[in-house]
């Protein structure tokens, strides 16, 4: 059971990485969403 839920949490931090990596890859995008980067 306590390796499932590190496996959970393992889970919820590639897909924040995974959400990192596209917006780093789509920097067009991010500068829409955060203008503080002018």
């Amino acid at each position: 059971m306590e390796m499932l839920e590190e496996h959970r949490c393992f889970g919820r931090l590639a897909a924040t990485l995974a959400t990192r990596l596209q917006y780093l890859k789509l920097p067009d995008d991010v500068q829409y969403l955060s203008p503080t980067t002018s």
